[in-house]
């Protein structure tokens, strides 16, 4: 089977790996052994073997990885999420010199080896989301100036220092949904301006400031949902131009003013269900005229005020599970009709409909 370049066995009853399983397969690319019930991986299993560039150990039952060589140099994809893998040492890992996806989500990491990801140079995108880490060492990612996607959602993660991501260029996606931050992570947006999505859901904010996001002019996806948030400083998202999706559903939230909606000339997916919202200023999406998808659903509004839709060529509205107790034309005056699929007006408290004066 000289000639073979790619191997699947995933979903069988595997138990372990040893230098021997691949050997011959000069020219094996990837190899997928995802679902099986591998518990060990034995040295030299994945070295000089074929020119790897793929290999998925994903849900398996791996609970540590011997001292290197493991996997060749040349690998550029690794991904060992879910799995039971309590700690990686450096020492199990020669210079990763092309390696550009490490993932190793969903396992029982606790501290990440200050050495390890400096083996991998030209590592573009990290993901060590649903692990128990509690904080980050300084150095973590100094030798991974390439470095573009990090996820390090649903940890124990509290504080960011400053100098964490301080050797990376430039990072594009940053995930810290899940860790109890209390605070937007201000000092992270100074130091990366770059950033385009900012995923900080379910991270017990309580509060937004408008200096939080004053240097993230960049920034188009941001989640700041599943929060306590009760309070956002007036026009915080006025310093966000090129927003197109903001999610700020599941909070505490009762006034749409603060927000600077009218601002965010750009965004196309607003959704801002499940928070106390009772009243809607007129024509404040009036500068949203991009906007495709609005959910304001499972909130107290009573009243729709006119020309709320005003200039607006939505896709999809839901105002669902509201308190409106009629629907007067006059809130769709100025609303072109002709691109929307889907309008929700279901559990409210609707007596009487007046006819919409909307633009074809």
């Amino acid at each position: 089977m000289d000639m073979l370049t790619s191997l699947l066995l995933d979903y069988n009853k595997l138990t372990g790996i040893s230098n021997q399983t691949f050997a011959n397969l000069s020219s094996l690319g990837r190899v997928s052994l995802t679902h099986n019930e591998i518990v060990e991986i034995g040295r030299s299993s994945f070295v000089e073997v074929g020119q790897f560039i793929s290999i998925d150990l994903s849900y398996n039952k791996i609970t540590s990885l011997p001292i290197a060589p493991i996997f060749d140099p040349n690998t550029g994809r690794l991904v060992l999420h879910h799995n039971q893998i309590t700690s990686v040492s450096s020492s199990s890992f020669d210079e990763m010199v092309r390696i550009y996806e490490f993932d190793i989500s969903y396992n029982k990491l606790q501290v990440l080896d200050m050495e390890l990801l400096g083996k991998m140079p030209k590592l573009y995108t990290f993901k060590a989301a649903h692990n128990s880490l509690v904080q980050l060492s300084s150095g973590t990612f100094d030798g991974n100036p390439t470095l573009r996607i990090v996820d390090l959602s649903y940890n124990k993660i509290s504080t960011i220092s400053d100098q964490v991501f301080s050797a990376i260029d430039r990072i594009h996606q940053l995930f810290l949904d899940g860790n109890p931050l209390h605070v937007v992570p201000s000092n992270i947006l100074l130091n990366q301006p770059w950033i385009s999505t900012l995923s900080l859901s379910d991270t017990k904010l309580v509060t937004i400031l408008k200096s939080d996001f004053a240097h993230s002019k960049l920034l188009q996806f941001l989640d700041i949902s599943n929060n306590s948030l009760n309070f956002i400083e007036d026009k915080s998202f006025q310093l966000l131009p090129n927003l197109y999706r903001l999610d700020i559903s599941h909070n505490s939230l009762e006034s749409f003013d603060a927000l600077g909606i009218e601002y965010l000339t750009k965004l196309v997916l607003f959704y801002s269900r499940n928070n106390n919202f009772k009243t809607i200023s007129a024509r404040i999406f009036e500068g949203s005229s991009d906007m495709k998808v609005l959910d304001v659903s499972n909130n107290q509004i009573e009243v729709l005020p006119d020309r709320m839709f005003s200039g607006l060529r939505p896709y999809s509205i839901s105002l669902a599970r509201n308190n409106i107790t009629s629907l007067m034309g006059d809130a769709f005056d100025g609303f072109y009709s002709t691109h929307l699929k889907s309008l929700d007006l279901s559990f409210n408290k609707i007596s009487y409909m007046q006819k919409a004066h909307s633009k074809a």
